[in-house]
């Protein structure tokens, strides 16, 4: 159960197939006003509900995937994207998040990490997922029988082999397709064809361990649907970033004041503060936008392990489920990745879209591979890892 390469992969010929994946946006109408500026991106595949060209199938799901389906063989027929067999690729972003480099292949399925079923896997997916979102997901890939977007996985490189080595690897091929996305990240692919040189790219992955940083659902789609393999990027996670990760409220189902009682009776601290809202610089405490107020809660401590004491674990026990009642999949809850600010949280809670924004501190590096580490899961939507692959860059047929 070794990486392997793209069987058939279908490679972007000058990046215009390039987009933002499916769940960097916050709100639907932010999709549509995507795809309309960029028609021939993948986005109109991955999120064919939201392209003003399948208007006409409104929500019927058959129909929509019909018509994604449709949209990538178009994308084949005209040129855009160019078939390589047996193909891994470099991925190399480059701006002012940094320098990133990585590979795309596909990866087995069956070596994914589960405390009961597979205690010996060594790709490790850490945060529980939404039964819905997967049930999307998996209807999707059954539909398209390709991965149009991939999973991004950190493999540790402190003495930056795999780096260096895929440098390498981006020095000795010529450029194939460039993308540059939304905050001026710009985005390579060179195809390794088979040789000494990708035989080198996957001995140096092969019984590595691997973390899941963005794409649990995908990953567990591509399991769900009994395929041996889905496409994945490695990335060193030295080079990576974590953001903060928000949540909105849409219903507190009680006024602000007994929302703030029950805060209290469960021990949080409540303080209120002047001001707008802005996201907690570090860890221990939480920022809470109610409609005209800025408040400042104070946690108790955690349990002993390393999950417990996360901030976005310790909402989801205290606001979530005991104050309010709600499972973390409650469809009232609402996750903001770290593209989304503090002013955007605010105009959401003072425009009367939702009733409560909740900010966190950014997830330290340091915590989440301590929580890998010791096989535990992440609370879910706790890690907004930047920069992010692109959709439609490589696609993979599934094999």
């Amino acid at each position: 159960m070794e990486p392997r390469p793209i069987r058939r992969a279908w490679v972007s010929t000058d990046g215009s197939t390039g987009a933002r994946n499916y769940d960097e946006f916050a709100q639907g109408d932010e999709a549509e006003a995507a795809i309309r500026e960029r028609p021939d991106s993948m986005l109109s595949v991955d999120l064919p509900e939201h392209d003003p060209a399948f208007a006409d199938a409104g929500d019927d799901q058959d129909a929509l995937l019909a018509h994604a389906a449709d949209r990538l063989r178009s994308m084949k027929d005209r040129g855009l994207l160019r078939r390589w067999d047996d193909a891994v690729v470099v991925y190399e972003i480059e701006g002012a998040e940094g320098h990133q480099l990585g590979v795309a292949l596909m990866l087995p399925t069956g070596a994914v990490w589960d405390a009961e079923r597979n205690p010996e896997g060594w790709i490790i997916r850490n945060e529980r997922v939404f039964p819905d979102k997967l049930g999307s997901r998996l209807a999707h890939l059954r539909a398209l029988r390709h991965y149009v977007s991939s999973v991004l996985l950190l493999a540790d490189d402190p003495d930056r082999s795999f780096a260096g080595l895929v440098q390498e690897a981006a020095d000795a091929l010529p450029l194939h397709a460039e993308d540059v996305d939304q905050r001026g990240n710009r985005h390579r692919i060179r195809p390794v064809p088979p040789g000494d040189l990708q035989r080198r790219l996957l001995a140096r992955l092969t019984g590595r361990e691997l973390v899941v940083a963005d794409g649990n659902h995908r990953s567990l789609a591509a399991q769900e649907s009994g395929n041996e393999r889905f496409l994945g990027v490695v990335m060193a996670a030295e080079t990576m970033r974590i953001l903060p990760y928000n949540r909105l409220v849409v219903s507190l189902g009680m006024d602000g004041a007994a929302f703030v009682d029950r805060l209290r009776a469960a021990g949080v601290g409540v303080e209120e503060v002047p001001g707008d809202l802005a996201v907690p610089a570090e860890p221990g405490h939480f920022a809470v936008r109610l409609p005209g107020r800025t408040l400042r809660l104070a946690p108790p401590p955690g349990g002993p392990d390393p999950v417990s004491r996360l901030d976005h674990r310790l909402v989801e026990s205290l606001v979530f489920e005991r104050v309010l009642g709600m499972e973390a999949t409650d469809p009232r809850i609402r996750y903001v990745g770290g593209d989304y600010g503090a002013d955007y949280l605010q105009a959401r809670v003072d425009g009367g879209e939702c009733e409560c924004a909740i900010a966190l501190a950014a997830v330290r590096v340091e915590d989440f591979m301590e929580v890998n580490r010791d096989r535990l899961r992440m609370p879910p939507k706790s890690t907004w890892f930047r920069p992010k692959t692109r959709a439609g860059l490589v696609v993979a047929e599934v094999e």
